[in-house]
């Protein structure tokens, strides 16, 4: 291993002018190991081995206070931008993307927390949203207290079944048998059960939202997210890329620079000149 980390392009096995596309329009930032900032924007992978140096395509966040976490409280929010925002896994923004809210949607945020200067909500469809990014830019606006309408609702863990709300919030005696992972609940009726969220089925009350374990095991059921099972996304971010000082000259050079310029702009070109320049290898016998 060189020490060096993370690609160069996105799509590294398609040819493509995205190499001479991202030098010319990127902003590029000369980091090096010590650069802890990289982790807390999902972007350590960028992080070369210590002593090393090298370019990316990220910004450093300017310092700032963290948000009160109660200015942003559970309830209704409505995504304001940009097209579309990651829902996650886990709050954590390495993690697996399982949905994309769309502008203009409305999400039911059952809890908050802040991480860094983040501020991350918990849906009902489950996964975790940002309200607040870690670069202070805003995503979502809340548009009043929670709603619960009745729907249909996935089992994500094995669920006990109850006889009343109160004891499915309390998690007292369960009756019969546990709906098992996978199944599709069709329910009636939806309360806020102190710190829970209980919901009424077929076959008794079962708990949708566990406010102490910070999960939601049985979920709401959304299109496009969690219809058929749950589904991983492409990430909606920016990609992590990377240069050295060996790509850098490329656009420092003026003479180079021009080379760049012209296979941005035009992807044909690229392939017309570098298609000529490896017949010339081949019959070189390189």
């Amino acid at each position: 291993r060189s020490g060096f980390a993370g690609p160069w392009v996105e799509e590294p096995t398609k040819f493509s002018n995205e190499y001479a596309k991202d030098m010319i329009e990127d902003d590029w930032l000369l980091i090096s190991d010590e650069d802890v900032w990289l982790d807390s924007i999902g972007a350590s992978e960028l992080r070369p081995a210590t002593g090393l140096r090298q370019y990316v395509n990220k910004k450093k966040p300017l310092k700032q206070s963290a948000p009160w976490v109660s200015s942003y409280p559970p309830g209704m929010y409505k995504v304001v931008g940009p097209k579309f925002i990651n829902l996650r896994r886990e709050p954590d923004v390495g993690s697996d993307v399982i949905g994309h809210p769309e502008e203009g949607s409305v999400v039911r945020i059952l809890t908050v927390r802040l991480f860094g200067t983040a501020v991350r909500g918990l849906v009902d469809c489950g996964g975790w949203v940002s309200i607040i990014g870690t670069k202070g830019v805003e995503f979502l606006k809340r548009q009043g207290d929670l709603t619960f309408p009745p729907g249909q609702f996935l089992v994500k863990q094995d669920a006990a079944v109850y006889d009343s709300a109160g004891a499915a919030a309390k998690g007292g005696e369960a009756k019969g048998p546990k709906l098992p992972k996978g199944t599709k609940v069709d329910v009636a009726e939806v309360q806020q059960h102190g710190k829970h969220v209980v919901g009424k089925g077929p076959s008794g009350w079962i708990r949708l939202y566990d406010a102490d374990k910070v999960e939601v095991p049985v979920q709401r059921v959304v299109a496009g997210v969690n219809e058929n099972g749950e589904r991983i996304f492409e990430d909606g971010g920016e990609a992590n890329q990377m240069m050295l000082v060996s790509d850098m000259v490329l656009l420092w050079d003026d003479g180079f620079r021009q080379h760049l310029t012209d296979f941005a702009e035009d992807e044909d070109k690229l392939a017309t000149e570098f298609g000529a320049a490896y017949k010339k290898l081949t019959e070189l016998g390189c």
